[in-house]
């Protein structure tokens, strides 16, 4: 699975993050950007990985949440098209599902 997540609102159109080992781990660098290089400072935001041709995400930032368009999202399947909020970044979804099967099913971080 190719995966690309295009960074929105920088005005540079080769902004774009591209996956094609899985799991990732998406994080922060110190400068605030995102990166997958694991030798940098960081702040670990989520992990993307392929599930059964799904890209399925699990948040790992307790204080700021990830939003998967504007849904503050625990775990759950990754469609084309999808925004996800990371940080101060929002990137959009890009790549080819692989199977007919509906995605797993989301769960989500809302106040109790």
């Amino acid at each position: 699975m190719r995966v690309r997540l295009f960074v929105v609102g920088t005005g540079n159109r080769s902004d774009v993050i591209h996956l094609e080992q899985f799991p990732s781990t998406l994080a922060t660098a110190a400068d605030g950007e995102l990166t997958l290089d694991p030798g940098e400072p960081r702040q670990t935001l989520c992990d993307l990985d392929e599930v059964d041709g799904n890209l399925v995400l699990r948040d790992r930032d307790d204080k700021h949440r990830t939003l998967v368009n504007g849904l503050p999202m625990a775990s759950g399947p990754l469609l084309p098209g999808d925004r996800l909020q990371l940080g101060s970044q929002q990137v959009i979804v890009s790549y080819e599902r692989t199977t007919p099967l509906a995605p797993p099913e989301a769960v989500y971080h809302f106040a109790e």
